[in-house]
């Protein structure tokens, strides 16, 4: 993910070297600087690679990271394979 989400935007005092999804229903999804100082940004729900991934996101409009569920945003994400690869797996 580090490799596309811009690097100016990260909650952290300085710029974040990595950006980790922990691969796991109730996994973090957080940042990590150069110092190794880790900020969290949400949590993941659902983990059915290669299918779904759902997770929180936790940082609110000051991109200051929140631990209330209730202001947490729910980001979805799901994969639909496409081509003859797919279509033979489909039948």
């Amino acid at each position: 993910m580090a490799a596309w989400w811009p690097a100016t935007h990260h909650i952290a005092k300085e710029p974040f070297t990595e950006i980790i999804v922990e691969p796991r229903a109730g996994g973090r999804w957080y940042e990590r600087d150069a110092k190794g100082n880790d900020c969290d940004w949400g949590r993941v729900l659902v983990w059915e690679p290669p299918h779904k991934v759902v997770t929180t996101w936790q940082l609110q409009p000051d991109w200051k990271f929140s631990p209330d569920l209730s202001r947490a945003s729910e980001v979805a994400l799901e994969f639909i394979a496409e081509g003859q690869e797919s279509d033979a797996a489909r039948t």
